[in-house]
């Protein structure tokens, strides 16, 4: 017998059921499964249960931190469930919502994927989650062991991050699942992100803390977006304008060394083949990077057939056996359409992981859908900053499901003394580089920034560690102005129509 209180809960347990020892894997790692017939009070409320347990021998198991940003207030939410623990006698125990990791395969997409969905509403695949411990400990790591003297597991922490609306938070909060196959009673408890280290004494939401802190700081942990063909594509890229060849080794060694996986180049930069160069020499597998390149007008307007060219000379000047993601630099008047079709048919192909557009107007994708186009864009790249926020044209894109990369996140420094950038970084006490780039992580776009400077490089790719409030991004995104807005579009229909000369 035994009866453990928290807050207004108690549980008695009156009997438990040995039902089964389960071994798998070529490990024989497992857990024993016990039934136990107990009395659980909440309250004034007193119920009869017949409640599962699992005491883990040795196993594999998944736990994922969760951040949600509210978009309607500003702050981030995370979610834990509250569930009896029948081997310590515990009636409510605040813990980070895990899973068992598939036998074999070592897939969380199966059982774990179930569970989340069943306890929290997330609908999470493997490919939205980003692996604390594997960034942390190496690529090979079976996962962190809890506590190696005694009987546990096994686990992988891994970090979610996504937007709700104050609505969906309240749909969540409070709200019972679990499996109902074993049995399972769990409650979903809703908190801030920030509190979640003085809520629960689960060691493993403290270990996913420090490992989500640590990483943050040092600029490893890489946000990333799942484009509309299911790819992952890092959110913050090392842009390669104007990066000199003869710098470009030691300029992407250190890109490399302060986190970035993600770099974006173009023909019309000429540093590709140094670029290539300067991967190969990292030693950086190739399945680690994203290589963003893009086709320029000169090829376009001679031909498909040049543009099939430039994308094979692009190939072999990275040296590498496919392109993760293949733009449209600019929509050359009367030849984009051509090009692009071209595009997919490279896509078919397998050599280009995603295909995209940039620096593309609403009219100029609808001369694409007129034409018939068969893959719409994964990507549209165009200047975006707290400087230049088109917020329509995102919005045009993004419910086509195209994501929108900003190019010029930083305005080219222009905007770095603005007084309410200014402001807010003071506030924060970060740079006010990190809050124009931190704005558009929270906007949900890709960013593109560049610098020579290593330290500014590790700078920029500290961006999890604050939040933008729903003041500052007001504030922010007022620094727009329509007249901005029509100056820019004025620019680029001048630019477009040149290229036609």
């Amino acid at each position: 017998n035994a009866s453990r209180v928290r807050d207004s809960k108690k549980l008695q347990i009156h009997s438990v059921e040995l039902q089964s020892v389960d071994m798998f894997g070529p490990r024989r790692v497992g857990f024993i499964k016990l039934n136990s017939h107990c009395t659980l009070t909440d309250g004034k409320t007193e119920h009869e249960h017949r409640l599962p347990g699992i005491c883990f021998l040795r196993g594999s198991s998944v736990g994922i931190l969760v951040k949600l940003h509210c978009v309607d207030d500003g702050k981030d939410y995370s979610l834990l469930v509250d569930q009896a623990r029948i081997p310590i006698g515990e009636a409510s125990c605040l813990e980070l919502p895990a899973g068992m990791i598939d036998p074999g395969s070592g897939s969380i997409s199966g059982v774990a994927a179930k569970e989340m969905k069943e306890e929290c509403l997330l609908d999470i695949h493997e490919r939205d989650l980003i692996d604390l411990t594997q960034l942390t400990y190496g690529k090979e790591t079976a996962g962190m062991c809890p506590s190696p003297g005694g009987c546990d597991e096994f686990i992988r922490l891994c970090y979610y991050e996504r937007t709700v609306t104050l609505k969906e938070l309240d749909t969540m909060r409070g709200r019972l699942g679990g499996l109902e196959e074993e049995g399972e009673i769990i409650t979903l408890r809703v908190v801030e992100f920030d509190d979640i280290w003085r809520t629960c004494s689960d060691a493993k939401a403290l270990c996913a803390l420090l490992l989500h802190k640590q990483l943050a700081e040092t600029g490893k942990l890489d946000p990333f977006i799942t484009l509309n063909n299911g790819n992952r594509m890092p959110q913050q890229s090392f842009g390669m304008y104007k990066v000199e060849t003869e710098d470009c080794k030691q300029v992407v060694l250190d890109a490399i060394e302060a986190g970035y996986r993600h770099f974006d180049t173009a023909s019309f930069y000429g540093n590709e083949e140094a670029l290539g160069l300067a991967l190969r020499q990292s030693e950086i597998p190739r399945e680690e990077l994203f290589i963003t390149t893009k086709v320029w007008n000169d090829a376009q307007k001679e031909g498909r057939a040049a543009v099939r060219e430039s994308f094979e000379k692009s190939l072999a000047l990275l040296d590498c056996d496919y392109i993760d993601l293949y733009l449209v630099h600019w929509p050359v008047p009367g030849h984009h359409v051509e090009t692009y079709k071209e595009l997919e048919l490279i896509q078919q192909e397998g050599r280009c992981r995603s295909i995209g557009i940039s620096n593309y107007s609403e009219e100029e994708y609808n001369e694409l859908e007129a034409a018939g186009m068969t893959v719409i864009p994964a990507v549209n790249q165009m200047e975006v900053s707290p400087a230049m926020y088109r917020a329509e044209m995102i919005k045009f894109f993004t419910d086509r499901g195209i994501a929108v990369s900003a190019s010029k996140a930083l305005h080219r420094g222009a905007s770095l003394g603005k007084a309410p950038i200014v402001d807010i970084a003071r506030k924060h006490s970060v740079t006010p580089a990190q809050v124009m780039l931190r704005w558009g992580i929270q906007k949900g776009l890709a960013i593109a920034t560049k610098t020579s400077s290593s330290e500014r490089m590790k700078e920029n790719r500290k961006l999890l560690t604050f939040t933008l409030d729903t003041d500052d991004i007001a504030l922010l995104d007022g620094i727009t102005t329509e007249q901005d807005i029509a100056n820019r579009a004025e620019l680029e229909k001048t630019r477009k129509s040149s290229m036609l000369i």
